[in-house]
């Protein structure tokens, strides 16, 4: 989508964030349809959003399955869990009102989940962002593979 396109929606809707604003945190310019463009822009904001709820839960409640899932959880004491589940939570209220949205399928709660999602979302993956450095920073710390042999059991 390009920003022309945009700024007639934005033009008829004139509480939506700036192009460019959208466009950072959610690559709206990838948009190639110009048929709902709305509908598109909160899909757009709904799959990044349900990729770091996917990572905050395999922190919080890591499958037997996955190695990466135990491991990482293994860097994160209680009062930093406590803090990840409140960011989690945060994120589950967007992502349930994009889906309220997704259903009704009305503009103009698309502009108003638009809107919440734009303010938040950046409040909430800055906070998020010392979790993913403090995980990235214990796989350069891996620890001796018997330790971890030994907790996987």
């Amino acid at each position: 989508m390009n920003k022309k396109i945009y700024q007639a929606y934005k033009k008829k809707y004139t509480s939506l964030p700036n192009f460019e604003v959208l466009d950072h945190e959610f690559e709206i310019s990838s948009i190639e349809s110009e048929l709902f463009v709305l509908r598109q822009i909160r899909k757009k904001a709904g799959e990044r959003i349900e990729g770091f709820i996917k990572f905050i839960e395999e922190i919080l409640q890591p499958e037997g399955a996955s190695f990466s899932s135990m491991y990482e959880c293994l860097c994160f004491d209680d009062t930093e869990k406590k803090a990840m589940l409140d960011i989690y939570k945060k994120m589950m209220i967007l992502h349930r009102s994009l889906v309220s949205a997704d259903i009704a399928l009305d503009n103009k709660q698309d502009v108003e989940v638009i809107k919440l999602v734009t303010k938040e979302w950046p409040v909430l993956s800055k906070k998020l962002l010392p979790y993913v450095e403090k995980i990235k920073k214990h796989w350069h710390e891996l620890r001796e593979t018997k330790e971890i042999l030994d907790y996987l059991q």
